[in-house]
């Protein structure tokens, strides 16, 4: 039965193995997001040392320490570190050909995160509830399993179940109400011993002759002076209303600075952010995760290692694609504030352009009509018009765009770029799908990658007055996919080969292919 609560348990925490920070883009793997940090460790005698996160998954940690409380401000990494441990855990469980008895030896993890939960609930149904289609368990069956293997409960943010069962009429006035309603909602438990609730496991009221090896592993925000074991996180009423939009004002903050600065700051001491933000809203950035601290400070040889505490410190986005959706979600209306990003656009095909761009389509921004003007006006960011215009949420608005954008622009001519990259490729996919579905003619489009030919197999091509292939080595498989590629589609009205190595002669079943498709074909002859 314990193999087959393992393997229920693994493909549960499939989707733990993975981050998505925006909701359009791909998902990130956990570990690309996850770096060690220090930790502060205060052991049961009060003995305190300093170690990396990563000391807290070792042996000799978890041999000695069956109860541990992991406490970080906002933003600090909890909930990721957590899933660190989730994914990191499914690895080892695994199995190999030559360490089968080493998963069977492994603590069996279960994870729970809090918000979800009340102190009443009972663990082997939560773990129930877990189990995918095909996996045979009963409640009684994981009960079971927890009475005679070891297993480690790993809670995720106490201060939301504090938040989740506790009254929201509760008011910083009075409180000792928060703490009062705690205790009694533990005390209404059913004190039955086989059940291992969510409230015992937390406040170690646990029947240690029935459950002789378990592990409570629990993350928090803050500690107050409760005397229970796990404690309520908060002796008042957190207002979650007014941190929000604390943290909404923080990010309009940091998008004037990233817009002003035209998105070119990667580093700047402390007294610079607290002067552009305030000593608070500069902490608060760096507590929720906006804002990092730099490994180094300087250059050359003048380097400084980082000093968190240091007003010398350097401190920087945390990504750049933050600094970039902060831009890009601040843009003013106004057309003097405009003007530098148009001149950007028009001049400048670099990465961090693009993202803006992207983030602008993406949030549907109030300037995005003359995003894509600006785009449009010039023929090298047609690409990047392509890869923007798929990050458009709204059906509606895509097709708007699209069927709007030959106005006033003239001949339109895309030089294919970048298809070898996989989001280009749907993205132009989509592109194409898009100008056959509202009847958008092309004045011409040039392919100049190998794969081209490839792609054409599977996509219908707009209306094309000109389709051309340019500096490419045609051989005759490819020759004979793009020709008959094109056959019962919409064609161009031309198709050109420029300075391109095409076969010179077909023979045999190529021939008569190529002879086959072109006479089904309405085009110029060149």
């Amino acid at each position: 039965m314990r193999n087959t609560l393992v393997k229920g348990l693994m493909k549960y925490y499939e989707k733990f193995g993975f981050i998505k920070p925006l909701p359009w883009g791909e998902p990130i793997p956990i570990d690309a997001l996850y770096t060690t940090c220090q930790c502060t460790v205060t052991n049961v005698k009060g003995d305190v040392s300093n170690h990396a996160s990563d000391f807290l998954s070792a042996p000799e940690f978890n041999f000695d320490n069956n109860r541990v409380f992991i406490i970080a401000d906002l933003g600090y990494g909890k909930t990721t570190y957590t899933q660190h441990l989730v994914s990191d855990w499914v690895s080892k469980m695994k199995p190999t050909k030559t360490d089968k008895k080493n998963t069977i030896r492994e603590t069996i993890l279960i994870y729970v995160h809090l918000k979800e939960v009340d102190p009443s609930m009972i663990l082997s149904e939560l773990v129930k509830e877990m189990m995918p289609a095909g996996i045979d368990l009963t409640v009684d069956d994981i009960a079971e399993i927890f009475m005679n293997f070891e297993f480690q409960v790993l809670f995720d943010g106490l201060d939301e179940l504090s938040m989740s069962t506790i009254s929201t009429n509760t008011s910083p006035e009075n409180l000792t109400n928060d703490k009062e309603e705690r205790v009694n909602l533990l005390q209404e438990e059913v004190e039955n011993d086989s059940n291992l609730t969510v409230g015992k496991l937390l406040d170690n009221k646990i029947n240690t002759v029935k459950f002789k090896k378990i592990k409570v592993w629990v993350t928090s925000r803050e500690v107050d002076d409760m005397q229970a074991s796990f404690g309520l996180p908060y002796s008042k009423k957190v207002n979650n209303q007014s941190i929000q939009e604390d943290i909404k004002s923080l990010e309009a903050s940091l998008g004037k600075i990233a817009f002003e600065n035209k998105m070119s700051l990667s580093l700047g001491k402390r007294e610079y952010w607290n002067n552009k933000l305030g000593e608070k809203d500069t902490q608060l950035a760096l507590a929720v995760g906006l804002l990092k601290y730099s490994k180094k400070v300087g250059s050359g040889g003048s380097q400084l290692e980082e000093l968190a505490f240091s007003s010398y410190a350097g401190i920087m986005f945390y990504h750049e694609f933050f600094q970039e959706f902060l831009a890009a979600q601040y843009v003013p209306e106004g057309d003097k504030e405009w003007a530098w990003i148009d001149e950007l656009i028009t001049k400048s095909t670099d990465d961090a352009t693009v993202r803006l761009l992207q983030f602008m389509f993406g949030m549907n921004h109030a300037r995005l009509d003359k995003a894509v003007k600006s785009l449009l006006k010039e023929k090298k960011m047609w690409n990047n018009f392509i890869t923007c215009i798929i990050e458009v949420v709204d059906p509606e608005r895509k097709k708007s765009i699209i069927e709007n954008m030959n106005k006033g622009l003239g001949n339109m001519n895309i030089n294919i770029l970048h298809l070898d990259r996989k989001q280009h490729e749907i993205a132009l996919k989509e592109f194409c799908n898009t100008c056959n579905a509202l009847g958008v003619k092309l004045t011409r489009m040039t392919f100049k990658e190998d794969c081209a030919s490839n792609f054409i197999k599977d996509v219908a091509l707009p209306s094309l007055n000109v389709l051309i292939f340019l500096e490419m080595n045609i051989n005759e498989d490819q020759f004979v996919s793009i020709i008959t590629s094109l056959t019962n589609r919409k064609c161009p009205e031309n198709l050109q080969f420029v300075k391109c190595s095409v076969p010179d002669n077909l023979k045999g079943e190529a021939k008569e292919k190529v002879e086959s498709a072109l006479r089904g074909l309405k085009m110029k002859s060149e």
